[in-house]
Parts: structure tokens; sequence; C-alpha cells
């Protein structure tokens, strides 16, 4: 917390989406697929007002894909 409000520090809102898909066939092999941040969303830190950005990050997409075995 600063001095007063318009030295707070605040998160900015924030919303992601992610997608996740997956299928196991009849021999219990599975294969599955995500991505994460499809929004590319910014993580923001600003300070007493929206307009005041003090630190700002991307991440972009995150992609992960395998495979499952069931014994």
């Amino acid at each position: 917390m600063g001095a007063s409000s318009r030295t707070d520090l605040y998160f900015d809102a924030r919303t992601t989406l992610d997608l996740a898909a997956s299928y196991t066939f009849a021999n219990g092999v599975g294969v599955y697929f995500n991505v994460k941040n499809l929004t590319d969303a910014p993580w923001r830190i600003y300070e007493g007002r929206r307009d005041r950005v003090i630190q700002q990050e991307y991440y972009d997409f995150t992609y992960e894909a395998g495979m499952k075995f069931t014994f």
C-alpha cells in the first residue's frame, strides 16, 4: 500500500481462455491437446489509476499435447 490511494498498486482485471480436448481409444490409448491463454491477455499492474501502468507482461499461447496409456 502506498502513502495514499493514488500510489497504491492494483492488479488489472484479466480474463483468459483455455481449451482442452482428449480422446481415449478402445485399446486404452488416449491423446490430448491443451492450449492456454488463447486471448493473449496481458498481466498488468497499475498505480492508482488504470492509465498509470507500471508493469505489463504478455505470455502468448501455451500448447501441450501428448498420449496417455491405460494398463
